[in-house]
């Protein structure tokens, strides 16, 4: 049980990868009456969580005024029921955030993110797709299975919705939030029970653009090694400290990327082949039904 007069989050952003949780991020992190750490925190998922003292992760928000709500960004605890119930162990009655997004579009992010990350091969993502639906790169690549499944909501949510309760958990949907950015702000300021008179300077950011060139991607990745330490489980990766060998060849592979590469390679969304984007459609139906029963949100534009 927490001491009451300790500083700890109350709400938190989690939801799909590439689905506005940065830009929901960048607004909340403007706003007077919040702290958010700039980074995700990792500590709720990390393997090592048990070995990692509660007061430590405390500590970080020791100087925050008491005037501020604290919150913290981590979009993969969606995922996680251990993750759910190590929050709720710890922290009892916090808001959640959920942002989710058309789950054919997160899964075509998904992939060249992983692509990009080492945790997928890099290749044309038609060819990519049936290889992820018949689960053949589970072995050589152990992460591919979590892009299908992070691309369906209803289990997640409805655990987070049991756990900490319907009237504490917000969903939000990534196409609403393009659309009118101000209007879903307000849904989260009067969510967090925060002034919601408040105009983000981050209102008209726009998200990074993922990289689909498959060849920029090919030689981008040759820099990961550079970067990153992996893990012997090929699930996970640190950044490396870097000697100067590194920092050197990191910054040639980023500049002949930005010189050469981004100039030569159009950088083109894929357009999916009729029988991928069919199959897709059928694997997602039924999981996007019952999202939408359960979110009480039409979902009808993602069938």
């Amino acid at each position: 049980m927490l001491s009451q007069s300790r500083n700890t989050p109350s709400f938190f952003i989690i939801g799909a990868q590439k689905a506005a949780t940065t830009f929901l991020h960048r607004c909340l992190i403007d706003h007077p009456d919040i702290y958010m750490p700039h980074n995700e925190i990792s500590y709720f998922e990390d393997p090592d969580y048990h070995t990692e003292p509660f007061d430590n992760f405390l500590k970080q928000f020791e100087q925050v005024s008491a005037n501020k709500i604290i919150g913290i960004k981590r979009p993969s605890y969606l995922y996680s029921r251990l993750t759910a119930d190590r929050i709720k162990d710890r922290l009892q009655d916090v808001k959640i955030l959920i942002v989710i997004r058309n789950p054919i579009e997160r899964l075509i992010s998904a992939c060249f993110h992983y692509m990009r990350f080492g945790f997928l091969p890099v290749d044309d993502i038609n060819k990519i797709i049936p290889q992820l639906l018949d689960e053949v790169l589970k072995i050589a690549w152990p992460r591919s299975p979590e892009i299908i499944a992070y691309s369906k909501y209803f289990k997640q949510i409805d655990y987070y919705f049991n756990l900490f309760k319907r009237k504490n958990c917000l969903v939000l949907k990534q196409d609403d939030i393009r659309a009118n950015k101000i209007k879903e702000l307000n849904k989260v300021y009067d969510f967090l029970g925060i002034d919601n008179s408040h105009k983000s300077v981050y209102l008209k950011t726009n998200p990074k653009a993922s990289i689909y060139s498959i060849p920029r991607l090919k030689f981008l990745v040759k820099g990961n090694r550079y970067e990153f330490t992996y893990f012997h489980d090929s699930k996970r990766l640190t950044n490396k400290y870097k000697n100067l060998s590194d920092k050197i060849n990191i910054k040639i592979i980023s500049g002949i990327d930005k010189i050469f590469y981004s100039k030569i390679y159009k950088n083109e969304k894929p357009k999916l082949s009729s029988a991928n984007l069919r199959m897709l459609k059928s694997k997602f139906l039924n999981d996007i039904h019952q999202t939408s029963k359960l979110i009480d949100i039409s979902l009808e534009d993602w069938k």
